[in-house]
Formats: C-alpha cells, sequence, structure tokens
C-alpha cells in the first residue's frame, strides 16, 4: 500500500523544475546524518515534461529529521533558493518573509523537547565555523563539544545547522532562554532543546553500553599500565635522595618499558614509539 502520512511533514517549494523526486529525497535523506529518513514523498509532475510544479511534500519519521530540514530553507539545490516549512504552516507558502516577520517567528517558536544539556540550532549561514558557534554559546557555560553538520565533498562548508553540547544541562537553559544573543552577524538563528536521539548521541557513554569483550579489554590493558606505573616508581629514592642518583628514575623507567611485550610483527611501528622491546612475532629479515 502507500506508505503513511506521519506527524513529521514539511512542504518544499521554489523548487527547480528539472528536480525529480529521487534527487529530493536523496538530498534530505543525506542531510539527516542518521536521525531520520524520509518515509513519503508527494511531488506533482508539471506540464511539458516538467519534473515538478515548484513544490512537493515530504513526510519523515523523527522529530529530529523534521528539525534538520526545515534549517534547509533558503539553502541551495540545482541552482535555487529552496523554501521549506512545516506541512501545516500555510503563512506565505512560495515566498521568503521578511527578516522582521522572520523575527518574529523565531521568538514565537517554542521547542516541543524536553529541556536537554543539548541544544539544536538552525537557519546557520554557510560560512559559519566551530569557532564562531563557541563565541555564541561559550558564554553561557562550558561546551563539551560543537557538532556542526558539514557537506561531505566540502567540510568547510555550513549544511546549516549545528548541536551545541553542554556538560550541564543548566547553563543549556541559559542559552536557550537569551533570544537576544541569537543573532549571527544580524541573521536571526533558531535555537531549540535537541531531540531525544540527538541528546544520547551527545553522552554515548550513558545511553550506548560498550560490548562486553571490548571493556575487558580496556580493563586489562588498564591493569598492566596500572602494573607497570607501580613498577617504575619503585627504587625511585625517598625525599632526600637516598637510594638513587638523577639518572636512577630514567634507568628503572627503561627497564619496564624493555620488558612490555608487543604482538607485532612490525619494526617500524616499535621505532616510532622511541622504546626498546621484546618481541613475540616473527623476525624480519631485510635482504
Amino acid at each position: 500500500g502507500k506508505p503513511k502520512r506521519s506527524a513529521w511533514g514539511i512542504w518544499v517549494g521554489n523548487l527547480s523544475f528539472n528536480t525529480t523526486p529521487q534527487q529530493l529525497k536523496r538530498y534530505f535523506r543525506n542531510s539527516c546524518k542518521g536521525m531520520g529518513t524520509v518515509t513519503r514523498i508527494r511531488m506533482p509532475a508539471g506540464p511539458d515534461g516538467k519534473a515538478n510544479r515548484g513544490f512537493a511534500y515530504l513526510d519523515f519519521d523523527t522529530e529530529e529529521a523534521l528539525n534538520i530540514v526545515l534549517s534547509l530553507s533558503e539553502s541551495e539545490l540545482d541552482g535555487r533558493a529552496i523554501l521549506v516549512k512545516r506541512e501545516d504552516d500555510f503563512n506565505k507558502k512560495g515566498r521568503i518573509p521578511d527578516p522582521k516577520q522572520k523575527a518574529e517567528e523565531s521568538k514565537r517558536a517554542t521547542s516541543s523537547n524536553e529541556p536537554s544539556p543539548t541544544l539544536f540550532v538552525g537557519n546557520l549561514p554557510f560560512d559559519i565555523t566551530k569557532v564562531d558557534l563557541r563565541l555564541i554559546f561559550g558564554p553561557f557555560g562550558k561546551i563539551r563539544k560543537v557538532r556542526l553538520a558539514t557537506f561531505q565533498d566540502n567540510p568547510a562548508k555550513c549544511k546549516g545547522f549545528a548541536y551545541i553540547d553542554y556538560v550541564d544541562i543548566e547553563d543549556a537553559k541559559k542559552a536557550h532562554a537569551a533570544e537576544s544573543k541569537h543573532v549571527w552577524k544580524g541573521r536571526i538563528i533558531r535555537v531549540e532543546y535537541a531531540g531525544e536521539l540527538a541528546t544520547k548521541k551527545a553522552r554515548p557513554w550513558e545511553h550506548f553500553p560498550v560490548p562486553s569483550h571490548i571493556a575487558e579489554k580496556v580493563k586489562h590493558k588498564k591493569r598492566k599500565r596500572q602494573e607497570s606505573d607501580t613498577g617504575a616508581d619503585q627504587g625511585d629514592g625517598d625525599e632526600d635522595g637516598n637510594g638513587g642518583s638523577d639518572a636512577e628514575p630514567k634507568k628503572q623507567a627503561t627497564h619496564v618499558r624493555s620488558n612490555r611485550d608487543l604482538d607485532t610483527e612490525n619494526m617500524a611501528e616499535t621505532k616510532l614509539q622511541g622504546i626498546p622491546v621484546k618481541f613475540k612475532g616473527k623476525k624480519i629479515v631485510f635482504n
């Protein structure tokens, strides 16, 4: 049967008459970066063999995907600045609102997501950088990471949205509430709390447990490192300098490192570490 309608639908206008449904679907799917996908597209064919009539309707399977594609309004596709709105937004369809109206709409817009330490930031210019975003949002608190969405063929070009991951949720709340600061070079920036999936991806250690076999390897390496460090500390002498000269600690440390066994046949890899080792692998002979 036909794909079902979803709660997260958009209207796209100002399309090039050459843009096909497949091209439009691929453009939005690639922009979502794993946050969701297109579940339905309706693009009426145009007259005289044209691929469309200048507009289309699309549905997505997550709110995160909807937020991302809404931020792509006025981005370029097939030489046209496309317009993207919620499907139920009938205000001035097909026309770009003036800056004053856009600012008012931005102020009235409220996020339907629960408060989160991660903020979704949209309507960004193509040339904005992570440094710029830290200048805007850094004053509100400690930022753990800025995730700027960029184009695969041009990593310096912003796709129009980003995520700001704060360490403390209270700092994210302060940044969210400071509407007067949601501006960059005269451009109104859209700021909302990130959805559940984007928030979880910002803190994977809390929501995506490490597989048991990897966790065991990490524990084993940590234990070996602690044993190695304990061995290096022995014989360094007391605080008054008794029991060893300045060269003594270096000698001890070298002794510990020389007993480190490596399961590798790559001699170059070992030399790059700059330490003597015992080899378990095969002896390599260069003719």
